[in-house]
């Protein structure tokens, strides 16, 4: 008898073999086999997993790039923001801030690692689903929006309400009183903290100095160390008034104060007509962006 030997075909490969005079082959059928997909559940909060960036890195205030951006799209899925850009900012400083509190997170608006594994993580907590697993008791008596009770130190500062804020133009509202009342306080409406600054040059923008090293250390917390990016701030002059700005913390050029740990000044900018901010340059449209979005922002609390 003869033995026949046959080849193994590559996969994908079909072979049909000519069959011997009087031999007759029966062909094994070919099985098709059909993955089943992995199912993704969908968490009762309402929440979805979505493709985990690194979360062994720290985001906070003032950083660029994609993971801010991807950053900010998941805080878009959960409704604590609306849009991303890559920047850092006050948005999605108090966006990280009201994710931390409704999912149990120490609440420092730094997107750290246990932050960044809860937000992409299953069980992260919408707004809306956090909204309604915690309620708040039908007698509770609600906090005013941003009215921080200040610390003893504070020699009793009150942090001004959303509906003093102004919002008018540097050039025809602002500056003449500036001049005239150069030293002001800058109020964070993100953090509740608050610091002095001094006005000594009135051009396009204020520039400025903090007066001790104290002021500076503050600054620092509210814009970032040594940091460019735009920041929308209140203004309280000394006659109480308030207005909205945009100011940084990057020291540069002149330095009229010694021993305040800031080596040249920073600038305070006043709402001015974005074409003019346009001519001047990106930089100054940034400080013009940040305001209209600050301003925005308080509109829209007003109105609830």
């Amino acid at each position: 008898p003869v033995t026949l030997r046959t080849a193994t075909p590559a996969p994908g490969v079909y072979v049909t073999a000519t069959p011997v005079p009087g031999v007759y082959v029966t062909a094994t059928p070919r099985l098709i086999v059909t993955a089943t997909p992995k199912v993704t559940a969908t968490p009762s909060n309402g929440t979805k997993a979505t493709a985990t960036p690194n979360t062994k890195t720290t985001l906070q205030r003032g950083d660029t790039g994609s993971a801010v951006q991807a950053l900010q799209k998941r805080l878009s899925e959960l409704g604590y923001l609306k849009g991303w850009d890559g920047i850092f900012g006050s948005q999605t400083y108090s966006a990280v801030v009201a994710f931390q509190k409704r999912n149990s997170l120490s609440a420092d608006g730094i997107a750290g690692p246990k932050t960044l594994t809860k937000l992409y993580s299953v069980t992260a907590l919408s707004y809306a689903a956090a909204a309604t697993a915690t309620p708040a008791p039908a007698t509770a008596t609600p906090t005013p929006l941003l009215i921080v009770t200040p610390a003893p130190s504070d020699n009793g500062f009150k942090a001004p309400s959303l509906s003093q804020v102004i919002n008018v133009n540097w050039y025809t509202s602002i500056r003449d009183k500036a001049k005239s009342m150069p030293d002001v306080v800058i109020y964070d409406p993100d953090t509740g903290l608050h610091y002095n600054l001094h006005m000594f040059s009135f051009g396009k923008h204020a520039d400025s100095e903090p007066p001790t090293a104290q002021d500076t250390a503050i600054m620092n917390q509210v814009c970032g160390i040594n940091n460019w990016t735009a920041k929308a701030v209140w203004v309280i002059f000394k006659d109480g008034s308030v207005y909205l700005a945009s100011t940084h913390s990057h020291g540069h050029e002149v330095d009229h104060t010694a021993n305040n740990d800031l080596e040249g000044h920073v600038c305070l900018h006043f709402p001015r007509v974005m074409s003019e901010a346009e001519a001047t340059g990106p930089y100054a449209v940034s400080h013009q962006n940040a305001i209209l979005a600050e301003w925005s922002r308080i509109q829209a609390l007003l109105q609830q």
